[in-house]
């Protein structure tokens, strides 16, 4: 649920930019590769704050989906790029989703093992859950989840209804594992510290760090969903380490997490 986010310090959202700071003096903290896409889920946020950048060659921003396969097989997945045959794009097992990002008008095709089809879905503006084999399951997987979809689609649209805002993740909804700060209005701001230990200084796990308790300034920018920036949350060595995870493909948001945790022993 995007019911809120942290957005860990502008130098951490150049990093999931891809802009990378070698030289912090050389980059304005507010700098962003390209415009953003407008999102009206979240409204109007600050130059500096990107959820989601813009593409010249598309027309509208990507969005996330989520595909039930209800069937009692596998299916083969497969992106429709107009060849007769598409780009495979992986399978999902009866029972299980089909979770990707993508644009409006795109559409898949679900195939089983012979190339034999069985259902395409084409991605709207207006929808982020898709059921294929409904009311087909005969398998306990595929029954489960079929119950999970339908309690899924009736909280989803109330919340939508409610929010203005899709939900695709986990049914039951999950609650916030931490405290999150209020937010009653944008620009709201907090002077917040660490209960011990300070920045990183270098990239190793187990030295190097401050025994100093790290100041850090939190700033609401959006109230709904809530919406943090955190400045000075990374030190220099900090985000050059996330810099590396990245090219390595190793980075996910544990990464982060564990980053904000070990560091702080308290994360919003």
């Amino acid at each position: 649920m995007r019911a809120a986010y942290v957005l860990l310090g502008a130098a951490l959202l150049q990093y999931a930019a891809g802009a990378g700071m070698h030289d912090s003096s050389s980059r304005s903290a507010n700098t962003r590769m390209r415009p953003c896409w407008r999102d009206d889920e979240i409204k109007d946020l600050p130059d500096y704050v990107c959820y989601q950048q813009s593409n010249p060659q598309r027309s509208m921003p990507p969005q996330n989906i989520k595909v039930y396969n209800l069937f009692d097989e596998e299916l083969l997945i497969y992106w429709d790029n107009g060849t007769p045959e598409g780009i495979f794009s992986g399978s999902v097992a009866p029972g299980e989703t089909h979770v990707t990002t993508s644009y409006h008008t795109h559409s898949f095709n679900y195939k089983d093992q012979s190339g034999k089809p069985y259902a395409r879905v084409t991605v709207d503006s207006s929808q982020r859950l898709w059921a294929i084999g409904l009311g087909k399951s005969s398998s306990p997987a595929a029954k489960r989840a079929e119950k999970e979809y339908l309690a899924l689609k009736a909280f989803a649209d109330k919340y939508k209804k409610a929010s203005g805002r899709f939900y695709i993740g986990p049914y039951p909804p999950q609650k916030t594992r931490h405290e999150l700060l209020p937010a009653d209005f944008v620009g709201q701001k907090y002077n917040v510290s660490s209960l011990q230990g300070g920045h990183w200084t270098c990239e190793s796990q187990h030295d190097c760090d401050s025994n100093t308790p790290l100041a850090l300034e939190v700033t609401v920018v959006s109230v709904s969903p809530k919406v943090f920036v955190i400045k000075n949350f990374l030190s220099g060595a900090e985000m050059e380490l996330v810099r590396k995870l990245s090219q390595t493909s190793q980075v996910s948001i544990p990464v982060f997490i564990s980053l904000c945790v070990f560091k702080t022993r308290s994360c919003v």
